[in-house]
C-alpha cells in the first residue's frame, strides 16, 4: 500500500515521486493508494519514469473526490497502463494511454486506447 499524507495546513499540495520511482521500490507497483490530504484543495503528483502499469485501489472511495482537485504529472511518460479506476487527472502529454477501468478526471495524452469512462468534474466554488 501506498500512503499519501499531507502533513501542512497548506491548500496547495505537491508530492514529488522522483526519488521513488526507481526499481522496485516505485508507489506504482502498490496494490492499493490511500490518502490522507488534510485540507488541501489541489494536489499535484509529480513523477519522471517513462513507463506505467497503475492498478491500485483507490481506498476510501476517493478516486471521484480526487477527480476535481489532483492532477497526476507524468511528464517523462512513453506508456501508461490503468487497469483500476482511477482518480484525478492525468497529464502525459507525450504518452499513449491504455484505460481499463473509469477515470474521474481530464485525460491529458498523445493518445488513448479506452476500455472505461472518463469523467471530467469541475471543483466546487
Amino acid at each position: 500500500k501506498a500512503t499519501f499524507k499531507n502533513t501542512s495546513s497548506a491548500d496547495f499540495v505537491v508530492f514529488d515521486l522522483t526519488s521513488m520511482d526507481a526499481g522496485t521500490n516505485s508507489v506504482f507497483k502498490a496494490s492499493e493508494f490511500d490518502f490522507n490530504l488534510g485540507g488541501a484543495k489541489t494536489v499535484i503528483f509529480n513523477t519522471d519514469e517513462t513507463a506505467y502499469s497503475i492498478n491500485a485501489n483507490f481506498l476510501g472511495g476517493v478516486a471521484a473526490s480526487l477527480g476535481s482537485k489532483a492532477i497526476w504529472n507524468f511528464y517523462n511518460a512513453e506508456t501508461i497502463s490503468l487497469g483500476s479506476q482511477f482518480g484525478g487527472s492525468l497529464l502525459a502529454m507525450n504518452a499513449a494511454l491504455s484505460n481499463a477501468n473509469n477515470i474521474e478526471g481530464g485525460v491529458y495524452v498523445e493518445s488513448l486506447v479506452q476500455s472505461g469512462e472518463i469523467t471530467v468534474l469541475s471543483a466546487a466554488t
